[in-house]
């Protein structure tokens, strides 16, 4: 198996297909590479060479008790581009994937190796603060981390329809069911501490420092992370496209499928997608 190893010896699996401009995919806690299944192929089709890894604590990747802050998980980020020496890269998050991103951003931005950055479904901040009311309380996170921690099947099985609203968009009861595999092979306490560092974080300030072409995806009926917050990261990002998705849940990359892959390829192809400050790639002997 293609992987790579962490600063912290954490070894993590990839898989790198296709040619041309590289794409990289970074799920969302409890997911892995597998999620992007029904996107990678789409975009192969269209000259984009694909990488996904599964995150440390996930699929086929080792499971350290530790590293699910988004400092490392960035530094994780960091250590694929710079193993494959990619330049001119999309880098596309879904949920905490994206939040990860943000955070790649704030601490190795100066490398230049990014031209343009897709969030979906992703938080900037989820709490609620002084300045931002509208978050969710302390006893309303304390209350969801618990659920999880007493019985996590259940919790899945209590929150996979909001996860799909299966009934408006005719997602099948297998892929639900495939979904929910994917995540029941992570364990508890790894998903508790990715939920904490999501929960927890406030990344407006470093959001508004991005600098790059952004495309933002958000469905209006997002149950995992609030659509105030697809609203709140494009705002922050000069000339970001936002791409709202009426009555769209959090698994849209499945549940609207067609509309994200077509959406993802044309933003890819833009024009004047490129970063004015991207570096050369130099020449190896």
């Amino acid at each position: 198996m293609p992987n790579f190893t962490t600063t912290d010896g954490t070894t993590l699996f990839y898989k790198d297909w296709g040619t041309g401009r590289p794409l990289v995919f970074v799920h969302a806690a409890g997911m892995n590479s597998t999620f992007w299944d029904y996107t990678i192929p789409f975009l192969l089709d269209r000259g984009f060479r694909c990488i996904a890894y599964d995150k440390r604590g996930h699929g086929r990747s080792d499971v350290p008790g530790e590293g699910y802050d988004f400092d490392t998980l960035a530094g994780d980020l960091h250590r694929l581009l710079d193993k494959l020496d990619l330049r001119d890269v999309t880098l596309i998050g879904h949920s905490m994937g994206g939040a990860e991103i943000i955070r790649y951003h704030t601490l190795y931005e100066a490398e230049g190796r990014v031209s343009q950055v897709v969030f979906i479904g992703t938080p900037d901040c989820v709490r609620q603060l002084p300045d931002h009311p509208e978050g969710a309380t302390e006893e309303q996170i304390e209350q969801r981390l618990r659920e999880i921690a007493d019985d996590y099947p259940r919790w899945l099985d209590l929150n996979i329809d909001a996860f799909f609203l299966q009934e408006a968009f005719g997602t099948s009861d297998s892929i639900k069911l495939w979904a929910k595999l994917m995540m029941q092979q992570n364990p508890v306490h790894i998903f508790i501490l990715a939920n904490k560092s999501v929960l927890s974080a406030d990344l407006r300030a470093e959001v508004r420092k991005i600098r790059l072409p952004a495309l933002v995806i958000h469905g209006d009926r997002d149950a995992s992370i609030p659509f105030f917050c697809g609203a709140s990261i494009t705002a922050s990002i000069p000339g970001a496209i936002f791409k709202v998705y009426p009555g769209a849940p959090h698994g849209l990359v499945l549940s609207s499928k067609e509309q994200v892959n077509k959406d993802l390829a044309e933003f890819a192809l833009r024009a004047d997608r490129v970063n004015p400050n991207l570096q050369p790639k130099e020449k190896r002997l």
